[in-house]
């Protein structure tokens, strides 16, 4: 993959952690892969899992080679932003702040995304605002009625988080770009449980959707471990990255 498309991985890496741009397909999003049974009775408070995740102060850092013979590491940081208000609509918020970086190993090249994530006191999803390299923010609004992962999970179930609709700036005369839908699911892996969040998003004119997921590790009780997997697909490309 050339160092040019580096942007477009960090509009997908943002996606994962429930923000930003997408698609017009009209075609919810789906775990990247099918998770093998679980002992009976397992569950998992995902619910809980979802609210730390964005309310904690955390970071994980992945690698892997991707598609094209190229190395690349994927970081993910993310802490609690305090009272808000979405920009969007003027809605009163709780702000969470995500950190994306993409480091292409061997061009060295590397791509910033800020991702501020507005919720509801619920940590409901009203919307998102991201600022790629310093640049001039965008920002996406929920459009859908969005809902959290239920306190009682086991291994193997998922189910809608919202879908949004992706703007061209962060005011409210903004013109809609495209559509993204994201949902949850408890994956379980080699003996390890992670809480997931997959997105399907497209840009209008686009033919192909952008896919993504972000997996962290979470234990019964919903706190959050130290490993995490994220996967890209973008047309002729994929990574999953792990650590």
């Amino acid at each position: 993959m050339k160092t040019h498309l580096l942007p477009s991985l960090l509009a997908s890496v943002a996606l994962v952690t429930g923000c930003g741009g997408g698609g017009s397909s009209g075609s919810p999003a789906s775990p990247s892969s099918a998770p093998p049974p679980s002992p009976a009775g397992s569950v998992y408070d995902a619910q809980v899992a979802w609210t730390r995740l964005l309310s904690t102060t955390r970071s994980w850092a992945v690698s892997g080679r991707a598609s094209d013979g190229q190395d690349y590491q994927l970081t993910l940081a993310v802490a609690p932003g305090g009272a808000a208000v979405f920009p969007v609509t003027g809605a009163s918020a709780v702000k969470s702040v995500f950190h994306n970086r993409v480091l292409q190993v061997s061009t060295q090249a590397v791509q910033d995304v800020l991702n501020e994530q507005f919720t509801d006191a619920g940590f409901r999803l009203l919307g998102s605002r991201v600022t790629t390299d310093g640049g001039t923010p965008t920002c996406s609004k929920t459009d859908v009625i969005a809902t959290v992962p239920p306190s009682g999970s086991a291994p193997g179930s998922s189910g809608p988080l919202y879908a949004a609709i992706a703007l061209s700036d962060c005011t409210s005369a903004a013109t809609s770009l495209g559509n993204s839908f994201h949902t949850w699911s408890v994956v379980a892996d080699g003996g390890t449980v992670f809480l997931c969040v997959a997105s399907s998003n497209r840009f209008f004119g686009e033919s192909t959707d952008r896919l993504s997921e972000t997996c962290v590790e979470i234990d019964a009780a919903g706190n959050l471990g130290q490993r995490a997997r994220i996967t890209l697909t973008l047309p002729g490309f994929r990574v999953v990255a792990t650590n």
